[in-house]
């Protein structure tokens, strides 16, 4: 079954069950299914109507994260039925989040940030991207994955794969064969994984 919302542009998805998912976007839009899609609600977080919400990420069906444009964070601990605000420390717009477990979260956005807490949020610390025979990269990243708490992937402009077995304390550079096109998101399962951006790119590796 198809469902349409015309308040713009849906950013991301994430389900933690066959029937409890959220889909977040543009004019602050967070929607709300416990059926498996059948029926969507609005759901509101602190950050005003003009922020896009551009990642939402769930560790258990009560805590999760959206972020987006300015920095913004929002945080859920009853499944969405109130949200509230928690301090980023940066205005840089968000592309992703990832929930690691109901503490533990990443996010990651342009000019480089990459964001992580171990306290659910109360406090976030930025993760400068440090590549080794490189230096600081403050390149944009959209999309990100980590397998452990030690190792994660980040993917972005232009073409940039990089990987940290440090929970971001160093991050290197891994081939991935387009210079030109953004990536935006990567995923793996076990040993394999995927990157996939723009102009039907689909990379992988085992």
């Amino acid at each position: 079954m198809t469902q349409r919302d015309d308040s713009g542009v849906l950013h991301d998805v994430d389900f933690v069950s066959e029937t409890l998912g959220w889909v977040v976007g543009e004019n602050a839009v967070i929607l709300h299914t416990d059926d498996g899609g059948d029926t969507w609600g609005y759901q509101h977080a602190q950050g005003g109507s003009e922020v896009t919400w551009n990642a939402v990420s769930f560790a258990t069906p009560s805590r999760g994260w959206v972020v987006g444009t300015g920095g913004r964070i929002a945080f859920t601990g009853n499944s969405g039925q109130s949200w509230r605000a928690q301090q980023s420390g940066t205005t840089e717009q968000l592309n992703d989040v990832f929930a690691m477990d109901a503490s533990t979260v990443w996010a990651c956005g342009m000019f480089g940030v990459v964001l992580y807490t171990d306290d659910a949020g109360s406090t976030w610390s930025t993760k400068p991207i440090y590549i080794h025979n490189e230096g600081y990269s403050n390149q944009a990243l959209y999309g990100m994955f980590f397998a452990s708490t030690e190792v994660g992937w980040v993917v972005g402009w232009p073409g940039r794969i990089l990987k940290t077995s440090d929970a971001g304390a160093t991050w290197s550079l891994q081939a991935s064969a387009v210079t030109a096109q953004t990536l935006h998101a990567v995923f793996f399962r076990g040993e394999n994984g995927w990157a996939v951006g723009e102009g039907g790119t689909i990379l992988a590796t085992k």
